[in-house]
């Protein structure tokens, strides 16, 4: 493989998932990111989400919703905008 792109996240990058041009990271202490990646060479930050004291550990995107594991916090999910 050969190195294409990146994004230096804030956090700890735990888990990634992906939803056409969109990649959701759980980043750890600083919650979700949303990414665009309609240019992979290029991701553009397009939102977040720190809601909670939990650490954004694992992450899933499923039917427009996205499924968190949020340590303490317990599971969150959150609707794409």
């Amino acid at each position: 493989p050969k190195l294409q792109g990146r994004y230096d996240t804030t956090g700890e990058a735990k888990d990634v998932t992906i939803s056409g041009d969109n990649i959701f990271v759980a980043d750890g202490s600083y919650g979700v990111l949303w990414l665009d990646i309609t240019d992979p060479k290029s991701p553009v930050l397009k939102g977040t989400y720190t809601g909670g004291t939990g650490f954004a550990d694992k992450i899933l995107y499923l039917s427009g919703y996205i499924y968190v594991s949020y340590g303490s916090d317990g599971i969150k999910v959150l609707k794409k905008p």
